[in-house]
């Protein structure tokens, strides 16, 4: 059993949905019912919390069988979860790449005359370093 720890939700709903399960005693996280298992049974042997108040293993959970299939379930959901959540974002990410290959601004250049995406000073990349690789040029002869 891979073990996946509680989600973070804000929705109270959905977090239950996530996180718990319904069994004949009450609503748990599968955290809570290992807690409530691993309680002792007798009361000898249980930890007294006050003169009359001891914590045992509640009569439901000594007869359970089906604890470790509705751990397992919620283990599954919280990783269905996870999973969606990845794919969320890798979306995001994605669509934003997007954006912002769109936000490219297409001009037509001045040199050469053709629709191409700016580069620099309303050129084209291939016209950009044609003028101003010569200009860099100059400047090195006379240094």
């Amino acid at each position: 059993m891979n073990k996946v720890p509680p989600i973070n939700v804000e929705d109270k709903e959905l977090w239950l949905e996530i996180n718990t399960f319904q069994c004949k005693y009450g609503r748990f996280s599968s955290e809570a019912c290992e807690k409530l298992r691993e309680r002792a049974e007798q009361l000898s042997s249980a930890k007294k919390i006050d003169d009359k108040t001891y914590l045992t293993k509640p009569i439901c959970c000594k007869k359970c069988k089906e604890w470790k299939r509705l751990s397992e379930e919620v283990y599954e959901k919280r990783r269905k979860y996870l999973e969606q959540l990845k794919t969320q974002s890798e979306k995001k990410v994605k669509e934003e790449k997007k954006k912002k290959k769109k936000n490219v601004k297409m001009i037509i250049c001045s040199l050469c005359g053709k629709e191409k995406k700016l580069y620099a000073r309303g050129l084209c990349a291939a016209c950009y370093d044609k003028v101003y690789r010569k200009d860099r040029k100059k400047k090195k002869k006379k240094k």
